[in-house]
């Protein structure tokens, strides 16, 4: 018998095409998969907003250590104050980002978002305070304290989140050994974080002995 010869190889190739640019975005012009692979895992996006807002803000201010590193991350599932009976969960995301580390006090950032809101960064109401020393000498004695308004600040100091409680702490030394210092609790209630307490302890006589200043946190 006569062996037919295999015909020519002939692999698939492309007679004509034309390119075009996209105007979408990256993301949505790319195809869901390649080929018959699977589609990559989904981009969570309100990671990466918090991440560019944090970058784009603290970039400069924060120890380069740190910047690389992947914030902590918390769900905090709550049910709204005005859910209808058979209503699903609400879900808000609290993203903990390390900024800075010096002697005694470590500085973080935190952001928040939900289903409603973009991400945003969390801001902590704080007393603004009054204190008085003996002869205006802050190693002397405390003659008094006390609050004379408000204010905001974007740090959180040597701080904690208890996802128990659904609490946010912070205790900010103003010396070494922690004698002297303020810290302040906030407590996440229906979307949002708000203040419940805050303690103060003015005196450097070496021992903590903190003053609440604001409470809420405590029942009548």
């Amino acid at each position: 018998a006569q062996i037919q010869a295999e015909p020519p190889f002939d692999p698939i190739h492309i007679e004509k095409g034309a390119l075009k640019p996209s105007t979408a975005d990256f993301e949505e012009a790319l195809p869901p998969s390649c080929g018959d692979g699977p589609p990559p895992p989904k981009k969570d996006t309100a990671l990466e907003q918090a991440k560019k807002a944090f970058l784009a803000t603290y970039g400069d201010q924060c120890d380069k250590q740190f910047l690389a590193n992947e914030p902590t991350v918390f769900s905090i599932k709550y049910k709204d104050k005005d859910a209808q009976p058979g209503e699903p969960d609400k879900e808000t995301r609290l993203f903990h980002f390390s900024c800075s580390a010096a002697a005694y006090n470590e500085s973080s950032i935190y952001y928040m978002t939900d289903d409603v809101s973009g991400v945003q960064q969390l801001q902590f109401a704080e007393p603004k305070m009054d204190i008085r020393y003996e002869n205006n000498d802050s190693n002397g004695k405390l003659l008094g304290m006390s609050i004379v308004g408000f204010q905001t600040s974007g740090w959180a100091v040597n701080s904690d989140y208890d996802e128990a409680a659904h609490t946010i702490t912070t205790f900010n030394k103003w010396r070494g050994i922690g004698d002297a210092s303020d810290a302040g609790t906030y407590l996440f209630r229906n979307g949002n974080f708000s203040l419940v307490q805050y303690d103060v302890d003015a005196s450097y006589d070496g021992e903590q002995n903190p003053e609440t200043v604001v409470d809420y946190n405590t029942a009548p």
